[in-house]
């Protein structure tokens, strides 16, 4: 509870609400830039199923989920378009074509 109570007093001090506590810590671990290389679109209508989740480690080419089209049964199997870490995956069953399926980022060296 402490680490989140620190957290939002230095999220609070960085937008300038609060001022600066000796008594907030600071995060034991750097945040990591990250580059976001890939963004998956679903090219037709259907029933969005991943295989892939938040925060797995995909690369390019890898199978992701699959569309099926609920009236005949097709399926349409969903790749990555790059190498990295899926930050978003779509939780939702139906898609349109062009709906966002999942975003892929990788860490900035």
């Amino acid at each position: 509870m402490r680490r989140l109570l620190d957290a939002l007093y230095r999220i609070l001090h960085h937008l300038g609400a609060i001022e600066a506590s000796e008594h907030i810590k600071q995060p034991a671990v750097q945040p990591r830039d990250w580059i976001w290389t890939g963004d998956v679109e679903s090219p037709a209508a259907g029933l969005w199923y991943p295989d892939a989740a938040t925060g797995d480690e995909v690369t390019e080419g890898q199978t992701i989920g699959r569309i099926i089209d609920p009236v005949d049964g097709a399926e349409r199997k969903i790749t990555a378009n790059a190498t990295g870490k899926i930050i978003y995956n779509m939780n939702g069953l139906s898609v349109r074509p062009g709906a966002h399926l999942a975003a892929i980022a990788a860490p900035h060296h």
